[in-house]
């Protein structure tokens, strides 16, 4: 995956329930350490380190609006 420090991820997994946008804190080879943003604060316990394949980069549309959009289809 291309992501790098500060940008906005969700989780790419429809059965994943997390509406969070995470904010990615470090990058390795096939991880990320991330944390998850609620109403625009970072949820420091929930901080941890997860396959990069988990997320996908966030929209605008989601980063504005602070949460995940199930309906989201990407358009290639």
């Amino acid at each position: 995956m291309d992501f790098q420090k500060d940008d906005f991820l969700v989780m790419k997994n429809i059965e994943d329930k997390s509406k969070s946008i995470w904010r990615v804190v470090a990058v390795f080879t096939e991880a990320v350490e991330v944390v998850p943003l609620k109403d625009g604060k970072e949820l420091k316990m929930l901080q941890g380190v997860y396959g990069s394949v988990r997320f996908r980069k966030a929209e605008a549309h989601e980063i504005k609006s602070g949460s995940r959009d199930f309906n989201f289809k990407k358009v290639s």
